[in-house]
């Protein structure tokens, strides 16, 4: 957002510096300059944020079809269900991190808890795992 309202700034004042100088082609190419950086900075935010609520909704599902699993007694479907949960967590992790340091830390410490206690069937303390992680996700999601 600092970014642009620097870049807006700057297009405002070479445009009214252009204006002053009576070229309005080149006072057209900056406007035209600035709506585009504009249009850029939007769409790569526009970007991030649509990333950031898929990997969450991506991460929620995952937990989710892991818990049905451990609840069924399933546990290679849950092993493979938590195996998923690296590749959408990799999309959010760093942002996580940077907002919440105990968020994250949650997070990795439940996911392993899932890991190792479905890894042993170990039903109880996989539920306990799933519910602590679901939790933190949760929490995460709302940074």
């Amino acid at each position: 957002m600092i970014r642009f309202n620097s870049m807006l700034a700057i297009g405002a004042v070479s445009i009214l510096a252009l204006t002053g100088c009576n070229t309005e082609k080149a006072a057209t190419d900056a406007a035209d300059s600035v709506v585009q950086n504009t249009a850029g900075v939007t769409s790569a935010a526009k970007e991030k944020v649509t990333g950031a609520v898929s990997g969450f909704t991506s991460l929620k599902s995952v937990v989710a079809s892991t818990k049905t699993a451990v609840e069924a007694g399933d546990f290679p479907a849950a092993q493979a269900e938590i195996a998923k949960f690296e590749g959408f967590w990799s999309i959010v992790e760093d942002d996580v991190k940077a907002k919440s340091s105990p968020t994250y830390d949650a997070i990795e410490t439940s996911v392993s808890g899932v890991e190792e206690s479905v890894k042993a069937s170990d039903q109880p303390k996989a539920m306990d795992s799933l519910k602590a992680l679901d939790d933190a996700v949760a929490t995460a999601s709302k940074l």
